[in-house]
């Protein structure tokens, strides 16, 4: 991995230097299904409403605590309990769960995403504590131009097709 950055230089964007690429954190029941490219929308609570986001990094908490990837956001809207049903398939969120989640909110956020090019090896907290001083957000966290070139430099996307497929070469993510 590239050198540290600076403690001046913040992984999270200031007005000045935020770009439209968010960090979403994820638990780990979601890794494997982002990893075998099943998720097509992303449903949250909390999702940026000043800034329309283009790409999001996927950030999978522990045990493995570490960056899979980045994905290309098509759009971000709000969508009711009747709207997400129709989109379960491509959430991949049972009624259940959806019942949960919805439960005092009227609408959330829905991150419609495309292409994902998955980081191989993935980048783990401990590396990005490093670099950065990073804490993982509970929900996202919109990135500065410093954080976006560093990922540019560090996350190598050659092995994502293989990936995707689910070849025994897949990262556990664990050391």
């Amino acid at each position: 991995m590239e050198g540290s950055m600076s403690i001046e230089t913040s992984f999270k964007g200031s007005p000045n230097s935020r770009t439209s690429e968010v960090l979403v954190t994820f638990s780990a029941k979601w890794r494997d299904p982002l990893l075998s490219g099943s998720i097509k929308c992303v449903l949250r609570r909390r999702y940026p409403k000043s800034l329309v986001p283009t790409r999001m990094y996927l950030y999978i908490a522990a045990p493995f605590s570490q960056v899979i990837g980045v994905s290309n956001i098509a759009r971000l809207m709000d969508v009711s309990i009747a709207k997400a049903k129709t989109l379960q398939e491509k959430t991949r969120v049972d009624d259940e769960e959806l019942n949960q989640y919805f439960d005092g909110y009227d609408k959330v956020g829905c991150y419609f995403i495309d292409e994902t090019d998955l980081f191989y090896p993935p980048i783990h907290l401990e590396v990005l504590r490093e670099s950065w001083s990073f804490y993982p957000p509970q929900s996202f966290v919109s990135l500065s131009r410093e954080a976006v070139q560093w990922f540019a430099a560090n996350g190598t996307t050659n092995s994502s097709v293989a990936l995707r497929r689910g070849d025994a070469s897949m990262p556990t993510g664990k050391k």
